[in-house]
């Protein structure tokens, strides 16, 4: 950390103090891993795994703290600067590539206890650092506080995992996976925080400035690819016989320039504050957050069995799970910016508030499923294939408020010029989403689920959500309706609140799947082909406060549906209701919300309504009071509410059968194919 500090006394005297924080060290790679075994392998207590291979890349430092603090003792034309820079944080190490040949025998009987475990998961960024300043001055002097966060380091890249089984992978317990095989992008490290203050006597002119630190990308998660030739038998409950997975790393958090508190716990908070003691003062605060870090893609997941795999637990226990996961945006910092005047006379205080940007958000990749042996499912919510690919969501845009009082306790006279106070608050602009990856799954071999809700094959590819627009915080409103109780004097000017906009929805990304073998199920809701393709909701917009102008943010435009493609030239068989042979559907995402204005101010009412609850009411002779003075000196002010956004359109689906598809339950249609366009945002 780094601490600095200057004090100055005598006239016409200059003091500055600056502070750097340290920047954290970059993490170490990790290796590579392999792992044959060809022997037996058993394992019976809980957790205890058959094989675990990893690489995990190292984290990397925290910025260091920076505190600068700059005073002058004497009240005749003093200049007090402070400025301070939080350290960056380091850049965190990537995993290696993990291999696991399994050509003998691997069984446990605990729960929890996954058969094959092969990971690779690069390492988090580290989280910049906190920045302070302050500068403090007597009368007739000008003050400057300027604070950034410092920025957060990048996160590490997930290596490639490959496994291959050709021999017998069994486990007993519930959430005892037999082969899990996973990649995922390290995250990007936090945004430092920032707090800035000034505080003078009269006379004066005061800044203060803060921007929180910006948050680092994640990181890419490796290619993930699991061939299986063996047998795959797990007997519990959550226990799906083979997963594979990859994951992109989500952006770091923007750093804060304001106090929120729902993330207090989790992100130091600061703000921007001005005041003045005495007449004839300029107090100036400007806050912005910090921006949420860019998601990254996950990479590409193949998984092909040619041999068998069969689950037999009461739930959720699917044959082959296989995903792809783009990460989430970072959601930026909040910013509050916070003016004030103790004092009658001619004072002028000014907030200026901006939220940062969210980090828009990485891209679900390609997952591939081949199946020419057999898989067969023995309970609920378990199905033969899960093949999915999703895009991360995009960050929140940062919320915003800007405060200021001229607080005087006594009312100005004849003559006395008034006080002067502005509002700027706009809240920052959602990240965009990701889109869905293509999704390909092919079946010449034969599928039998039993259990509802088990389908055959279930192939989905998903846009992420737009982020949402930042609001306009009302917290920290408490404090300055308290003293506004109090305050006699009065000050021309306005408040000016612009929520931000939401960010557009992710594409919904190919779907094909291809049957030629048998697809087999038994059970209410269990179709033998589940396909289908959805765009991602656009981002809601930011809601504005009441205020001289006040415009809400626009909602964000939804993404499409991308085409699904089925051909069966095989057999499908279902035998329950609500069991479609054949489900193929494309459907475009709900666009989002435009921002509201919200009418909370004192001077901003509606008549019509403080009217209601003063007749209402049995005696509210001050609420009754305070309507007739409206009257005669009403408050004008312009709203807008946020336009809602533009939906996203259904995709083309095409259907091609040249097999036999048998249905046997209620409304269990043979087949079933739609396009759906989303809705529009209010």
């Amino acid at each position: 950390f780094s601490i600095s500090g200057t004090l100055t006394q005598g006239t016409s005297t200059t003091g500055i103090s600056a502070a750097i924080g340290g920047s954290g060290g970059s993490a170490g790679d990790a290796g590579d891993v392999h792992v044959t075994t060809a022997g037996v392998t058993t394992t019976e207590g809980a957790r205890a795994y058959g094989v675990f291979a990893q690489s995990v890349g190292g984290g990397g430092g925290d910025g260091g703290f920076a505190g600068a603090l700059t005073g002058g003792l004497s009240s005749n034309g003093n200049i007090a600067i402070g400025v301070s820079v939080g350290g960056s944080g380091g850049s965190a190490g990537i995993g290696r590539d993990v291999h696991v040949t399994n050509n003998g025998k691997v069984g446990t009987t605990g729960d929890g206890a996954t058969a094959v475990f092969a990971q690779s998961v690069g390492g988090g960024g580290g989280t910049g650092g906190m920045a302070v300043s302050a500068a403090l001055g007597g009368a007739k002097s000008k003050n400057i506080s300027l604070a950034f966060g410092g920025s957060g380091g990048g996160g590490g890249q997930g290596g490639d995992v490959y496994v291959t089984s050709t021999d017998l992978v069994v486990t007993e317990g519930d959430d005892a996976i037999a082969i899990f095989a996973q990649s995922v992008g390290g995250g990007g490290g936090a945004g430092g925080a920032a707090g800035a203050l000034a505080v003078s006597g009269g006379e004066s002119t005061n800044l203060a400035m803060n921007m929180g630190g910006q948050g680092a990308t994640g990181s890419i998660g490796g290619d993930v690819t699991v061939t299986n030739s063996g047998t795959v038998v797990t007997h519990g409950e959550q226990s799906h016989g083979i997963f594979a997975e990859s994951i992109g790393g989500g952006g770091g958090h923007g750093g804060m320039a304001g106090i929120d508190e729902n993330q207090w716990s989790d992100y130091m908070a600061g703000g921007a504050g001005t005041v003045s003691l005495g007449s004839n003062s300029n107090n100036i605060s400007v806050a912005l957050g910090g921006f949420g870090g860019t998601g990254n893609d996950g990479g590409v997941v193949k998984v092909t069995n040619s041999g068998v795999v069969a689950t037999t637990g009461e739930s959720q226990a699917n044959a082959i799970y296989a995903q792809s996961i783009g990460g989430g945006g970072g959601d930026a910092g909040v910013s509050t910016a916070a003016s004030g005047s103790f004092g009658q006379g001619k004072n002028g205080t000014y907030a200026i508030a901006l939220g940062g940007f969210g980090g828009a958000a990485g891209d679900g990749k390609l997952v591939q499923v081949i199946n020419s042996g057999s898989l067969s499912t023995v309970g609920g919510n378990s199905t033969g294939i899960v093949a999915q690919s999703v895009g991360g969501g995009g960050g929140s845009g940062g919320d915003a408020r800007g405060f200021s009082l001229s607080f005087s306790k006594k009312a100005p006279g004849a003559g006395t010029a008034k006080a002067t106070s502005v509002n700027v608050s706009i809240g920052g602009q959602g990240g965009a989403a990701g889109d869905g990856g293509e999704v390909d799954v092919t079946n010449s071999g034969q599928i039998l689920t039993l259990g509802g809700d088990s389908h055959g094959v279930f192939a989905q590819s998903v846009g992420g959500g737009g982020g949402r627009g930042g609001l306009i915080s009302t917290q920290g409103e408490e404090v300055v309706t308290f003293l506004d109780m109090a305050n006699k004097g009065e000050a021309k000017g306005g408040q000016i609140a612009i929520g931000g906009s939401g960010a557009g929805g992710g594409d919904g990304g190919l779907v094909t799947v291809g049957n030629s073998g048998l697809i087999w199920t038994k059970g209410k809701d269990a179709h033998g082909v589940f396909a289908q393709s959805v765009g991602g909701g656009g981002g809601d917009g930011g809601s504005g406060l009441a205020g001289e102008v006040s415009i809400g943010g626009q909602g964000g435009v939804a993404g499409d549906g991308g085409e699904v493609r089925v051909t069966n030239s095989g057999t499908i068989v279902t035998e329950g209701a609500l069991s479609r042979g054949v489900f193929a559907q494309s459907v475009g995402g709900g666009g989002g919300t435009g921002g509201a204005t919200d009418y909370d101010g004192d001077d901003t009412y509606s008549y019509s309504d403080a009217l209601s609850k003063t007749m209402g009411e049995v005696g509210k002779l001050t609420a009754a009071k305070d309507l007739i003075d409206s009257f005669s000196e009403p408050a004008w002010g312009v709203s807008i509410g946020g336009t809602g956004g533009s939906a996203g359109d259904g995709g083309v689906v095409k259907v091609d059968n040249s097999g036999a598809i048998y249905t046997s339950g209620r409304l269990s249609h043979g087949i079933m194919a739609q396009s759906v366009g989303g809705g529009g945002g209010t």
